[in-house]
């Protein structure tokens, strides 16, 4: 890149000369002293192509991409046949954030060599920010073709795997360049984010660690190790990472949020809610963040402030989609016509949520609840005057004035922890004569029936929630007792377990599907005397249905926010007790701690 001498007046200066030394001096890293020369040349040609370009460079090294967008730029509009001058525009413009500007320099760029490796990269780099994932790929594998090897190339690709959900091909990605440099700390972290998604957490804990060896102030790395964790249930471990980061830089949006999540689950929602409110200034469009801020309203019982925090859950999780009816929504009011409400997320949500459908009756001239098709038997029975029907892919098609998702109902309905009634009679109601059926088969001998659950299949939580039925051994061994199987799903083989090490039967009733007969499951529960169980679907069924029930729940992750802190009833359902494991306390000792307890009860 040359423009020869330039001749002012009568002297003739060999700005090219000057341009030499100063990227002479900046390829040595003395930078101050090439941009005094930089400048000195665009003082004597403010159109000198290289100078402006080198001095755009030197800019982007500092950090001050502006300022080496404005540089380049300028550069370019003398200039516009070299294509290492628009690739390296492009990586400024995709620190910038301008990806859609990014891509069209890169695709100048490979019109004018199309075997640029950089151009090719930042090609790469815009397309994955912008989403195009595949594409990105596609880029990086031509940069590789070009110049196989290519460590830039190498990190991008194993990152846009990683985006694409192929953790095993990124992990391999990575594991080639380690094979080359086991110090690279990019491709360090990139294998630690893919063997997280992996759900192999310890081996993810162990490469951020080694990069954090590398680098110990790289604070996007100490809160990979507080998320990674957190997801081990290692709360109080998590804050020390957090904490070193914000440490580093108060203001980082991940490691707040990171913090504020761990300290939900360690029971500190008022310093939760601190970290949050600082993750919210720096991000504050993010709609997960005000999602996350209603579980530390909620766990304060702070109702009406986790309510309306709560309405961001359909904007930040994808994985509950939003049905929108060609109405208005419900404004709490009494109204005419027909009010519908459909029920959302698991079927565990949608029981605990129908707590609130007594309090419609009345408030429209006709209530619709459309939920989930294995409740509808149950709920039909449960709820007089209001109308059940299974929610199918499509929304309801009848007549509609207004609509609420359920749990928004709690804006109106639970405002507070005094709002919740007191009900003397169940939420549910089972099957009479299949109830009655069942409890005459159950007592045939005497014995207590107690029904079991164990497992969580809760898509984020359900290690953190789920024990292993030998957990209940202490129970199990209780003279003059009988257990029932309430579990979803295939338990014969842990059953079977079990009675080899314990000599005690769990009885599983073929005639009842767990899993799918909810109906027959809550004749199940109605006939036993009691019930043991973790937080899981069998624990709203048993309230719903006022039964004995004992919930065991865990410490740290897995805490449902709607259980509240420092209580062992809850508002939901009367005739539940909550059992709270303690730090580093194991489910066996849990249980056998309330064994006594619940005997006492059922006796």
């Amino acid at each position: 890149m040359t423009t020869g001498p330039t001749t002012f007046g009568s002297n003739q200066v060999n700005i090219q000369a000057i341009v030499n030394r100063a990227m002479a001096l900046h390829r040595t890293g003395e930078l101050a002293e090439a941009e005094r020369l930089y400048k000195s040349a665009l003082t004597l040609n403010p159109d000198h192509f290289e100078a402006l370009h080198f001095f755009g460079l030197l800019e982007a090294q500092r950090g001050r991409n502006a300022e080496a967008d404005e540089l380049m730029a300028r550069s370019l509009k003398i200039n516009a046949s070299v294509a290492e001058a628009f690739a390296n525009h492009a990586r400024v413009l995709n620190a910038l954030k301008r990806s859609d500007e990014a891509l069209a320099a890169c695709d100048k760029a490979l019109l004018l060599n199309r075997s640029s490796v950089e151009a090719l990269v930042s090609r790469g780099i815009a397309l994955k920010e912008m989403g195009r994932y595949q594409e990105a790929l596609a880029s990086y594998d031509r940069a590789l073709i070009a110049k196989p090897g290519y460590i830039a190339a190498l990190r991008n690709r194993a990152n846009a795997l990683l985006a694409l959900e192929r953790p095993g091909d990124a992990v391999r990605c990575c594991d080639g360049i380690l094979k080359a440099n086991p110090n690279d700390v990019a491709a360090l972290v990139c294998r630690g984010h893919a063997l997280q998604a992996m759900q192999r957490l310890a081996e993810a804990l162990a490469g951020f660690e080694q990069s954090l060896a590398l680098s110990p102030n790289d604070v996007e790395v100490l809160t990979a190790c507080g998320v990674v964790l957190h997801l081990l249930n290692r709360n109080e471990e998590a804050l020390a990472y957090y904490d070193r980061a914000l440490a580093l830089d108060h203001h980082w949006a991940d490691a707040n949020a990171g913090q504020a999540t761990a300290l939900q689950m360690l029971g500190r929602h008022e310093e939760s809610l601190e970290s949050i409110s600082r993750a919210r200034a720096a991000r504050p469009h993010d709609m997960r963040l005000v999602f996350n801020e209603s579980y530390g309203h909620f766990g304060l019982g702070r109702l009406a402030q986790g309510w309306r925090c709560y309405e961001a859950r359909f904007e930040a999780d994808p994985s509950l989609p939003f049905r929108a009816y060609p109405c208005p929504r419900w404004d709490g009011d009494n109204m005419p016509g027909t009010l519908l409400v459909w029920g959302e997320q698991g079927l565990g949500d949608q029981i605990l949520y129908a707590n609130m459908i007594p309090d419609l009756v009345g408030r429209a001239d006709e209530i619709v609840f459309e939920v989930e098709p294995r409740l509808v038997d149950l709920f039909a029975r449960s709820f007089a005057g209001v109308r059940v029907v299974p929610m199918g892919s499509e929304p309801y098609s009848g007549r509609v004035d207004a609509y609420e998702p359920i749990s928004s109902l709690g804006r109106f309905l639970r405002p507070q922890l005094s709002a919740f009634p007191r009900r003397e009679n169940p939420l549910l109601l089972a099957d009479d004569r299949r109830a009655a059926a069942l409890r005459t088969r159950l007592h045939a001998d005497g014995r207590k029936v107690i029904g079991l659950s164990w497992r969580s299949r809760n898509p984020r939580h359900e290690e953190a929630k789920t024990a292993r039925l030998l957990d209940f051994e202490a129970l199990l061994r209780q003279p003059g007792c009988r257990f029932v199987d309430l579990q979803y799903g295939d338990t014969a083989q842990e059953r079977k377990a079990v009675e080899r090490a314990t000599g005690v039967r769990v009885e599983h009733l073929d005639d009842i599907d767990n899993t799918k007969g909810i109906d027959g499951l809550a004749a199940l529960i109605t006939a036993c005397d009691g019930v043991a169980t973790v937080s899981n679907t069998t624990v709203h069924l048993s309230g719903g249905l006022a039964r004995p029930t004992f919930v065991f729940l865990p410490h740290g992750n897995g805490r449902m926010w709607y259980w509240f802190e420092n209580r062992d009833d809850s508002p939901w359902y009367r005739s539940i007790r909550l059992k709270r494991q303690a730090s580093g306390q194991s489910w066996a000792d849990l249980i056998k701690a309330h064994v006594e307890e619940i005997m006492a009860c059922l006796s």
